[in-house]
């Protein structure tokens, strides 16, 4: 939201997709994200953390749009196997949202932890586990991750990567190592939640590749 806004600054629409409460299961997710850009006639689609397999996917299904990717899997994961075995009562907020305020967690995916604070968090987490049905499309999505593949035929369109060099979970990837074309555009201190800490950043370098486009 406060990416969106910062873009609302340069006159430009965008919207934000809670892909999630929709589904788990990406036969049903790719269809939806397809007719959902379709409606809103996106030129560009924008992917942070998990939700960047979804923008690898819509790549290939939609060849002209604008990807940028942003700390999250380019291949994947080792992290894969360890999501897809978390019992489902890990999910359940009486667990998980204390987890995730305390230091173990989100506050380590920031490089000012007093940016997570109580609103911050539930902003970004409370309202998805809280709802039992979203909570079961988490797990279900988790699971479809491990046996998730990079599509093989996006080698004709380049994909923005936007990256915080300070990420421990989702290091700095090289565009030469990639399975796919790409340019990376780093944020120098940025660590996994840099779209929340530092939206300006962010943001600028989506307006800053959208006018290379253009021209």
């Amino acid at each position: 939201e406060k990416v969106q806004e910062r873009l609302s600054k340069y006159e430009q629409e965008s919207i934000c997709v809670n892909w999630i409460e929709h589904s788990g299961k990406f036969e049903k997710l790719m269809p939806f994200l397809l007719k959902t850009c379709n409606q809103n006639k996106c030129t560009q689609v924008v992917a942070h953390g998990l939700a960047v397999p979804l923008a690898l996917e819509l790549a290939q299904m939609k060849p002209e749009l604008k990807i940028t990717l942003s700390n999250g899997p380019t291949d994947h994961h080792r992290l894969f196997s360890l999501l897809s075995k978390l019992p489902k009562i890990v999910l359940h907020p009486s667990l998980s949202l204390p987890s995730l305020a305390s230091s173990i967690a989100f506050r380590r995916l920031v490089i000012n932890p007093y940016v997570m604070n109580r609103d911050t968090i539930a902003l970004l987490s409370k309202d998805i586990l809280d709802n039992p049905k979203t909570r079961q499309h988490i797990q279900e999505y988790l699971k479809e991750l491990q046996n998730w593949k990079v599509p093989k035929n996006l080698t004709s369109q380049e994909i923005s990567l936007i990256w915080g060099t300070e990420d421990f979970l989702f290091p700095t990837p090289k565009p030469d190592q990639t399975s796919f074309k790409a340019s990376l555009q780093l944020i120098g201190g940025g660590a996994h939640f840099h779209p929340v800490e530092r939206p300006w950043a962010m943001a600028d370098q989506i307006i800053k590749n959208t006018m290379t486009q253009m021209s």
